[in-house]
């Protein structure tokens, strides 16, 4: 099995962010596209594969990122995982029930 990829909207035109899963394993990619830093980019996923709270870690080991937990359509709403997104970040966020 490849696993499947799930496009996330941003509040803000500047955030790029995708859902991979593939089995149990579920990492979330946020791309910042600007050259300036980004607090205003709320991510959503309307549906998706997702169940209940999770724990999120930065697996390029940049920080501390912020829980998730998945609305009734196994998506979830307004997640930030940083106050601030750096200019050019790249998070790689690894959710674990």
């Amino acid at each position: 099995m490849m696993g499947d990829t799930y496009l996330v909207s941003s509040a803000s035109s500047n955030v790029f962010c995708v859902l991979r899963t593939r089995g149990a394993e579920n990492l979330l990619v946020v791309l910042n596209l600007s050259d300036q830093e980004v607090s205003d980019y709320q991510l959503k996923l309307a549906s998706g594969p997702l169940s209940g709270a999770y724990q999120a870690t930065d697996v390029l080991g940049q920080g501390d990122v912020t829980g998730l937990t998945a609305n009734a359509k196994g998506g979830f709403d307004d997640y930030l995982p940083v106050p601030g997104l750096p200019a050019h970040a790249v998070l790689v966020i690894k959710l674990e029930p």
